[in-house]
């Protein structure tokens, strides 16, 4: 047998595709693994006939490879999918450099200066091959530096004996240092214990197989690479050599690092800041979860997720928040961004904040890519600050009271006073000769009057005393005021002021805490009056209702006093302003938290006269509509059926 033939046949047994050509792509020779691997004969391979087993994907980035191939030393290697016997595609690492061949005499085309030469190994283990015929010897002479890879050969003992000059230069090793067990020396201390046992194994079950490992030196340093290796059998099945295919992949482990170092610190961010990523498909309901959305939701890795298991999770009384919130993405919203509850199986709750928007992908189709985060300490902070405002509100509450002590007692010893004096003269009325019965039941009535006169003021005094824990309703704002009036006015009378009340009779209900805004009253009236104690004329408190064009109601508390000053007007309802020499500059300040939290607003202004007027907005009551059950809407929705049934609508 020729030399040249034997060396044909290396390249046919070496467990990679080889082949090379011309800069436009066309291959002159491809090796018989080409034929194996595909399914195909050589002659329908040749030229352009290769490039029709590409993926359609993958088929330009190899034509520019093969044509930049001649334009300077560097390797260029890519990940391709390559058609195999049975149809499928299958992954290769391929490697295409310049055709530095130094001989027209082995299958290389040398008519075609500046061609390419290209090798391709499979990341996954290949079926079994039919067993090479013949028996040839390597032949050394034979010109390797053409194939972009390095190859290397061993007895059927695992006895290395042969390497090509790509591997001597990329080691730095001669072959006489490598042969039989020296090439260990090239391999990476901390790999060569691993290496030798992979290698070892496939000697003792014969099969073909991979492994990764770095291979180098120490002065000029080592680099990944991965070596499959495959054995060659005679007729009996004996085997009689290995022949391996070293490629670098130096790039690819790097950027496999970097995208695992970038996850963990991904993983370690969302974990350290509460927040789950999740990508959802709405033409599939197909959805992809972090590894924190696992944590968020208390669910085992690898459980199937879908909404129903979102659902599963979520507070009962906050379903419908959620289900909107899904419709929205199965109706292609460009943003959601939504808080609910989520309720855990052992009856914990979380707070979670969800946020989601489209992103583009490519075919036209559009996935969503979302955030999940937990709120829950923060609403737990939150409530506390309202918690605490309320105890100060309440403080408030009890200070006012206190500054009307005087005046509410006087208040309540008229009436009391009244009936004592009644009931005396009821009963001289009835200790006559003839009992005068009618002046007694006159005399009894103005008792009963005088007595519900004094238990109004209690009522009243008692609901602002106490942390009034009622939730808020539909109430008629005018008896508000009128309430608010009973407790204020003896306070009012006492400075001199008059108070006017310009009430609209068909007012509107409007949904509101009646001892909160009877506080905001309180506090108005009370400033309002000593805005007036140095006017000399008429002292006039006005407190207007009347109807909003939304359907609310608007209050308007309006004194002759001395106004508000221009310096003071941004700093009005700040905290711990004030521009009284013993006050706390927390009345306004809390007047303004109560109607916010309402959804109104509170506005202060001078009169286009003397003094200034507070303006009070609260909306009209809303009910929201009441939505089922996702479970239920899902049937009459296709946006969420087709996001939970998983199906294309």
């Amino acid at each position: 047998m020729t030399p040249e033939l034997d060396s044909l046949n290396l390249l046919d047994t070496a467990p990679a595709l080889i082949w090379n050509g011309s800069p436009d792509g066309g291959a002159a020779s491809l090796n018989a693994a080409w034929t194996r691997y595909t399914g195909r004969p050589l002659t329908e391979l040749l030229g352009f006939g290769w490039q029709r087993l590409l993926h359609p994907d993958d088929l330009y980035c190899v034509q520019e490879g093969c044509a930049r191939a001649h334009g300077g030393n560097a390797d260029r290697r890519m990940h391709v999918r390559i058609l195999d016997a049975s149809g499928c595609y299958q992954r290769f690492l391929v490697s295409i450099s310049a055709n530095d061949a130094n001989g027209a005499d082995h299958g290389v085309d040398h008519d075609a200066p500046g061609g390419f030469a290209a090798a391709a190994i499979r990341f996954a283990e290949c079926r079994a091959d039919e067993p090479a015929h013949g028996t040839g010897e390597r032949d050394l002479r034979f010109p390797w530096g053409h194939v972009p890879v390095m190859v290397w050969s061993t007895q059927a003992d695992g006895y290395l004996d042969f390497v090509n000059d790509r591997w001597v230069r990329f080691t730095g090793m001669t072959l006489d240092r490598a042969q039989g067990w020296g090439w260990q020396e090239a391999v990476h201390p901390d790999d060569r214990e691993r290496s030798m046992q992979v290698w070892r194994q496939l000697l003792v079950s014969g099969v073909e197989g991979s492994c990764e490992f770095r291979l180098g030196n120490d002065g000029r340093g080592y680099r990944w690479c991965m070596s499959i290796v495959k054995p060659r059998r005679d007729a009996s099945g004996r085997i009689v050599r290995w022949y391996g295919a070293i490629l670098d992949i130096e790039d690819r482990k790097r950027a496999e690092d970097a995208l695992r170092l970038s996850e963990a610190y991904l993983t370690d961010a969302q974990r350290l800041s509460h927040t789950g990523s999740f990508a959802l498909n709405p033409h599939t309901g197909a959805l992809f979860w972090s590894h924190e959305m696992y944590r968020l939701y208390e669910y085992e890795r690898g459980t199937k997720i879908d909404l129903d298991a979102v659902f599963a999770r979520t507070h009962p009384d906050d379903i419908d928040e959620a289900t909107r919130a899904f419709e929205r993405l199965g109706a292609g919203d460009h943003e959601v961004d939504t808080t609910h509850r989520l309720m855990m199986p052992d009856g914990r709750v979380k707070d979670i904040r969800l946020l989601a928007h489209p992103v583009d992908y490519k075919g036209g189709k559009t996935e969503y890519a979302g955030a999940v985060i937990d709120i829950s300490e923060a609403k737990q902070a939150e409530r506390r600050l309202q918690q605490a405002h309320d105890d100060l509100a309440h403080a408030t509450r009890i200070a006012t009271l206190g500054e009307l002590t005087a005046s509410i007692a006087h208040e309540v010893s008229q009436p009391l006073a009244a009936i004592a004096a009644n009931g005396a003269a009821s009963l001289r009325w009835l200790a006559r000769t003839e009992p005068d019965v009618g002046e007694a039941w006159l005399a009894v009535e103005r008792m009963i009057k005088d007595a519900q006169r004094a238990t109004d003021v209690v009522r009243q005094l008692r609901a602002l005393a106490r942390k009034d824990g009622t939730v808020r309703r539909l109430d008629d704002v005018n008896r508000i005021i009128q309430d608010t009036v009973l407790l204020a006015q003896p306070q009012l009378s006492k400075s001199r002021v008059v108070l006017k009340l310009e009430l609209c009779p068909q007012l509107p209900r409007v949904e509101v805490h009646a001892v909160q805004l009877q506080q905001v009253l309180i506090n108005l009236m009370t400033n309002g009056s000593q805005s007036m104690d140095r006017v000399d004329g008429a002292r006039v408190l006005t407190v207007i209702s009347s109807a909003s064009v939304d359907g609310g109601v608007r209050v308007v508390v309006r004194d002759v006093g001395t106004g508000i000053a221009a310096n003071d007007q941004e700093k009005l309802f700040s905290p711990f302003f004030t521009t009284k020499q013993d006050g706390m500059g927390m009345g306004l300040s809390i007047c303004k938290t109560i109607i916010e939290s309402h959804g109104g607003t509170i506005t202060a202004s001078n009169n286009a006269g003397p003094g200034a007027q507070v303006v009070v907005e609260l909306p009209g009551a809303f009910r929201p509509e009441r939505y089922t059950s996702a479970r239920t809407r899902k049937a009459d929705n296709p946006n969420l059926s087709s996001l939970m049934g998983g199906g294309t609508p």
